[in-house]
């Protein structure tokens, strides 16, 4: 497989995982900083390199992807002016489940 091909196989794997969330083992189902977890994976940005980006402190990336901090409105402020407000409400905006 093409570098290439296997680029777009985990596009197409994080986008379905964007729409109906993803099971790490660690029960972050659904929640925005296992989908930024997920991005950065696909995407290869380290945290020290998005808090560089996003002028922000390497740990508080950290925490944000590892679910120990919530999103925060100024986070997403921040990253949708980086990378775009669809990237940044698609990855970032709580999912409410529907019964």
């Amino acid at each position: 497989m093409s570098l290439g091909n296997f680029q777009n196989s985990l596009k197409l794997i994080v986008d379905n995982w964007l729409l109906i969330g993803y099971d790490d083992g660690m029960n972050r189902r659904n929640e925005p900083g296992a989908r930024l977890d997920a991005w950065m994976k696909l995407e290869v940005w380290s945290d020290t390199r998005l808090a560089a980006a996003l002028e922000m402190d390497r740990s508080y990336i950290y925490r944000l992807r590892t679910c120990q901090r919530p999103i925060s409105d100024s986070f997403r402020w921040q990253f949708g002016r980086r990378f775009g407000l669809d990237l940044a409400q698609r990855l970032l905006n709580e999912i409410r489940e529907t019964a």
